[in-house]
């Protein structure tokens, strides 16, 4: 399974092609769902803004140039803006992962902050973040649905993604994995 929102279209700086999911937000450039098989592999590639990859089953490494990053459930990974990223050098046990991707800095003044304080720390990966899934999953489902008023609630969604992980952010250090309340 994959669900991949947005039309490509071709990018001037050499970045994988950049998708188009909402013509009034240009901002966000992509998101998607997939449930990927065991040994599944993505080839290194970048975004013109930041990535967010969320595991929501199993376990994952990504790799950002020489740093590879272990992602249990729950984690968000960040890739940075012209960064390549891709699965790590193990293959990956099967696992289920949401996306977005932003233009953090076109977004208004909550993301310029957090692309600022992002970029200054550097931070890789945010630990134990489970409340971001049901926002990926709303946000993934306005994208794909050709609704009413869906330029306004995928905005609301982007300000509350934005919101949380700005949240998680100023929590500081690892916190220990949640348990699921699902029982998968």
């Amino acid at each position: 399974m994959r669900t991949s929102a947005g039309l490509p279209r071709p990018s001037a700086d050499g970045c994988r092609p950049e998708p188009v999911p909402v013509d009034d937000l240009p901002a966000l450039t992509h998101c998607g769902e997939a449930l990927c098989s065991r040994g599944h592999h993505l080839a290194p590639h970048s975004h013109p803004g930041f990535e967010f990859l969320y595991l929501a089953r199993g376990q994952a490494s990504w790799r950002a140039g020489a740093t590879v990053t272990p992602q249990a459930m729950g984690d968000l990974f960040i890739a940075y803006p012209g960064e390549k990223h891709g699965t790590g050098p193990v293959p990956n046990p099967e696992n289920h992962h949401l996306w977005v991707g932003l233009k953090l800095d076109r977004l208004g003044p909550a993301a310029r902050r957090l692309a600022t304080e992002l970029r200054a720390k550097h931070v890789r990966s945010l630990t134990s973040c489970p409340e971001v899934e049901p926002v990926l999953r709303g946000l993934v489902a306005q994208v794909v649905a050709q609704q009413p008023h869906r330029r306004e609630t995928v905005a609301s969604y982007l300000d509350l993604f934005i919101t949380l992980v700005t949240q998680r952010l100023h929590a500081g250090k690892r916190r220990p994995h949640a348990p699921s309340a699902l029982p998968y």
